[in-house]
C-alpha cells in the first residue's frame, strides 16, 4: 500500500506560516501582560506556536490508516510512564488498541543558539534513553517498538549559520563539529540520533522569519533530516501497524 503524503510541500509551508503567525500573536499578547518574558523568546515559550505542525502530523497519521481517536495531543492523554522517571508528556502520541504506536516531540529555537543547543541535546538524549529503556522493560505492555520522533524548527538567520570553533583541553573534538555552524551541529545531532537508533526519525527545519511569515519558506541541510523523510517514516510505521492489526 503506497504511503499517503499528498500536497506535503504546500501543507508544510502553511504550517510554517502559522508557526510564525502564532509567535507574533503570542508576543503581542505578552506585551500587554505583566510577564517579563520578552522578545522572541516570549513568543517561543507560549506553548501554542507548533500547533499547526501537530495538526499536520495528526492528519498524516489518520490518512495512512489510523483513526483520529487513536491520536492524542492534549493534557493527560499525551502522558506515558518512563523508566528512570515517573512520567513524560509528549506533543503527540498514537495509541491503537492498547498499543503505543508513536511518540513525537516538537521544538523550536530562535535565539541563544549556543546555550539552547547544548540544553536541547541533553534533553533529547535523556528522553530517548528513558523511552527506550521503558520499552525494553515492557512498561508499555506488549507494544512493538514504537516510532520515536523529534522535530525542531530553527530560525534561519545569520547567528544560526555563523561558523564556531570548539575547544577541549584534554582530547580532540570530533572534526565534524569544529568550525561549523549551530545549524549544522543541530543537523548532525539529529542525523546521529537516527543512525544510533535513539530516534526512529529526527527532523531539523530552517525557516527565515520574513519569508516564513509571507510564504512559509523553509529548508533543510540534508535529506537525512528533512521533514519529508520524517513523515514518510512515520507513515510507513503507521501503515505497518494497520496491516498487522487488520
Amino acid at each position: 500500500m503506497p504511503l499517503i503524503l499528498d500536497n506535503l510541500d504546500a501543507r508544510l509551508r502553511r504550517a510554517v506560516q502559522l508557526f510564525w503567525l502564532a509567535q507574533d500573536a503570542a508576543l503581542q499578547a505578552k506585551k500587554g501582560s505583566a510577564r517579563k518574558d520578552t522578545g522572541r523568546r516570549g513568543a517561543l515559550t507560549s506553548g501554542q506556536h507548533l500547533e499547526a505542525f501537530i495538526a499536520l502530523i495528526r492528519e498524516i497519521v489518520a490518512e495512512n490508516g489510523l483513526p483520529g481517536s487513536d491520536i492524542r495531543t492534549r493534557g493527560d492523554e499525551v502522558t506515558i510512564p518512563g523508566y528512570f522517571r515517573a512520567t513524560k508528556s509528549w506533543d503527540l502520541l498514537v495509541v491503537h488498541k492498547g498499543l503505543l504506536v508513536a511518540a513525537i516531540e516538537l521544538k523550536s529555537m530562535g535565539s541563544s543558539f549556543g546555550n539552547n543547543l547544548n540544553n536541547r541535546a541533553e534533553e533529547i538524549l535523556g528522553q530517548s534513553l528513558d523511552f527506550l529503556k521503558a520499552h525494553e522493560r515492557r512498561v508499555f505492555g506488549e507494544s512493538p517498538k514504537p516510532f520515536l520522533g523529534y522535530c525542531v524548527l530553527l530560525s534561519d538567520e545569520p547567528a544560526a549559520h555563523r561558523a564556531i570553533g570548539a575547544s577541549s583541553p584534554h582530547f580532540p573534538v570530533l572534526p565534524e563539529f569544529d568550525r561549523v555552524s549551530y545549524a549544522k551541529r543541530f543537523a548532525l545531532l539529529c542525523r546521529k540520533m537516527v543512525e544510533e537508533e535513539l530516534y526512529t526519525e529526527a527532523c531539523m527545519l530552517l525557516t527565515p522569519p520574513g519569508a516564513g511569515r509571507v510564504s512559509g519558506e523553509y529548508s533543510h541541510l540534508d535529506e537525512a533530516t528533512s521533514f519529508k523523510r520524517f513523515v514518510a517514516g512515520l507513515a510507513a510505521h503507521v501503515a505497518k501497524i494497520v496491516a498487522l492489526q487488520s
